[in-house]
């Protein structure tokens, strides 16, 4: 980097990464770039900025990863991390978290959208399967979001209806039950204050979504959240 950026060299970028770069400037930094750029009128052109994406981009370490035993299903041995980033309609990467190259996208899907330092207004989210569970399914409504993923394989998936309600038209093969609506109207107390707990930032929806799905199912608030 400093062969490309005039007047700069390598002592001065090593110096500026060891006393300033870290994840709340870079947060802080981000924001300040997404305000500036969400209200070019070029940025208007793509989009409102009330939807958004998020996907996982892996990146190679150095090192060996039999050697730790860190073995992934889509990488092989090869140490390494992945970037889950955040994107706008506008094109503004407005959130980046480093997580774990074998770590589950999913958990991270709500984190993106809750603690952004920006002033959008997401209102409708996708994501690929990896950034998929039921969970995410419940707290992005619970949370105003519409949930919009791009599912592999929707046809191995189960649906789940209101009783009484007039299943729809076209997805009867794939509805396998319905909804128990007293099991969640036990637990709603828990479920506000879980919404409450994340929305807040007292415990990241992240470290709760893994809780969650960590619990065996005959946990109340693991199956009311679904």
């Amino acid at each position: 980097m400093a062969d490309v950026c005039r007047g700069v060299t390598l002592r001065q970028l090593a110096w500026v990464h060891d006393w300033h770069v870290h994840e709340e400037s870079y947060a802080a930094a981000l924001a300040r770039l997404i305000e500036a750029h969400r209200v070019l009128p070029l940025a208007k052109v793509w989009g409102s900025g009330t939807t958004s994406s998020s996907d996982g981009q892996y990146f190679r370490a150095g090192g060996r990863g039999e050697a730790l035993a860190d073995i992934n299903a889509r990488h092989g041995n090869e140490p390494g991390v992945a970037f889950y980033t955040h994107i706008s309609d506008q094109f503004g990467p407005f959130y980046t978290k480093v997580i774990a190259a074998t770590a589950s996208e999913a958990p991270h899907v709500l984190d993106g959208l809750l603690y952004h330092h920006t002033g959008l207004q997401i209102e409708e989210h996708y994501s690929d399967t990896g950034g998929v569970t039921d969970h995410v399914f419940g707290l992005c409504h619970l949370f105003g979001f519409r949930f919009a993923p791009r599912i592999r394989d929707l046809k191995d998936r189960r649906l789940y209806v209101f009783p009484n309600m007039v299943q729809p038209t076209g997805v009867q093969p794939i509805i396998a039950g319905t909804i128990n609506v007293e099991h969640i109207r036990a637990h709603w107390d828990e479920l506000l204050r879980l919404a409450v707990s994340i929305r807040s930032g007292t415990s990241t929806a992240s470290a709760m979504l893994k809780r969650l799905s960590a619990y065996p199912r005959q946990n109340g608030l693991a199956v009311g959240s679904v």
